[in-house]
């Protein structure tokens, strides 16, 4: 009961802020997705211990980044 409540307040807060500012200020903003090369700039120490064939695990707890990150790395390289 109370869950439903809370819901319908965060729902109705939501509604109200596009309502009031406009659907284009709840999205992401303009240009804020980096494209492949910044990421790979961004993570050249990553791709650097891929391209001697260590595991995502042990890149991962090398640089201390995520193993998603890493993931995500590896396929843009490949």
């Amino acid at each position: 009961m109370e869950s439903k409540m809370t819901m319908s307040r965060l729902e109705s807060g939501y509604r109200n802020y596009i309502k009031k500012n406009g659907s284009s200020s709840v999205a992401r903003k303009r240009g804020s997705i980096d494209n492949d090369d910044t990421i790979l700039e961004r993570h050249s120490d990553v791709v650097r211990l891929l391209k001697r064939d260590l595991s995502i695990r042990n890149v991962s707890a090398i640089t201390r980044k995520s193993t998603n990150t890493v993931l995500k790395v590896k396929r843009m390289i490949q």
